[in-house]
């Protein structure tokens, strides 16, 4: 009793962070008006939790892209705190501190779920047909009245 080395005690406190971010997760889901169920399948939450940031589930897949994948993961944390009304300032410290900043945003009251910022499909014109909106580069009478 009381021999416990330093690997020990670090073990503990992941253990510890990490049951309280699960948490927290959950807790996210509820404030975006997801089921929180969601939230206890790994690869379920992570689709949902890209639903919820970028509004789009399928962006999932470039998790499986090498390389970008380190990417996304910080594009995600920093536009998790965007998507909860935090600031750019705390958007960058989640890139730094992801368990840190998911669990101080998912606790306290003053961040409350403001939907995903700047949509990653941009601006489409729905109202055009959909070969002006594919071949966009060849409609310069679209492209006039856009700019």
């Amino acid at each position: 009793m009381g021999n416990y080395d330093i690997f020990d005690i670090l073990t503990a406190i992941m253990f510890i962070t990490y049951g309280i971010w699960a948490i927290a997760i959950f807790v996210l889901f509820i404030k975006a008006n997801y089921s929180p169920f969601f939230a206890l399948f790994p690869w379920v939450r992570l689709a949902f939790l890209c639903d919820i940031v970028f509004g789009s589930r399928l962006l999932i897949f470039c998790l499986f892209i090498p390389f970008y994948n380190l990417y996304f993961v910080a594009l995600l944390t920093y536009k998790t705190a965007l998507a909860f009304g935090g600031s750019a300032r705390l958007g960058k410290i989640a890139i730094l501190f992801p368990p840190l900043i998911t669990i101080l945003v998912a606790f306290h009251p003053k961040f409350k779920y403001v939907g995903f910022q700047e949509p990653y499909f941009g601006k489409a014109d729905w109202s055009k047909p959909l070969l002006s909106r594919i071949f966009l580069f060849e409609n310069k009478k679209y492209l006039k009245s856009v700019s």
